[in-house]
């Protein structure tokens, strides 16, 4: 499964502009260690981190560090999202700081510093991942979806076993309606 990231820092201005951090990402079996680094004339940050795969759980563990370079103090954010491809969904709140919409999970660490401050922060979150239901991938669960389901019932099948308990059954029926016309 390849996630689409992306990872922002951003001060206060009004409204705060979005800065795409220059990244290199060394995948591993598995997952991915990344370093993020943004320059401003009002400061840089550091972000490294993990993130993986592991038993339908996505991990993300890393630190930030944020230094001010500003002759006043600043609000500091840093920003990071991940948003899944459309087969996939979040299935559980995020444990950790982060927050999860959609099919979307992200991160926001904002910090006051003053002039020449730094600040080192760490950050984990994890969240539970399970298939969707748009079977027929028209970009929403319908009819079509429940009808390819409703063949593989009693079965044994990965995809439309949508919580992975090994059998597609009356538990798998109720997330579908949960996911009806969704896209």
């Amino acid at each position: 499964m390849t996630l689409q990231q992306k990872v922002r820092i951003d001060t206060l201005d009004c409204p705060p502009p979005l800065i795409q951090m220059e990244q290199t990402v060394l995948p591993y079996v598995g997952g991915a260690y990344v370093t993020s680094i943004s320059w401003r004339d009002n400061g840089s940050t550091e972000a490294n981190y993990d993130r993986w795969i592991e038993g339908g759980v996505f991990y993300v563990s890393g630190i930030v560090d944020i230094q001010s370079v500003a002759n006043e103090r600043r609000l500091f954010r840093f920003r990071q999202e991940y948003d899944l491809p459309s087969e996939w969904r979040f299935s559980d709140p995020s444990f950790g700081e982060a927050c999860v919409e959609g099919n979307e999970v992200s991160l926001l660490i904002e910090e006051s510093l003053r002039p020449g401050g730094f600040v080192e922060t760490a950050f984990s979150y994890w969240v539970t991942l399970r298939r969707s239901a748009d079977f027929d991938n028209d970009g929403e669960v319908g009819p079509g979806d429940l009808g390819i389901f409703l063949l593989g019932w009693g079965g044994d099948s990965v995809i439309l076993d949508l919580n992975a308990d090994g059998i597609v059954d009356g538990i798998d029926l109720g997330i579908l309606f949960t996911d009806w016309g969704w896209n």
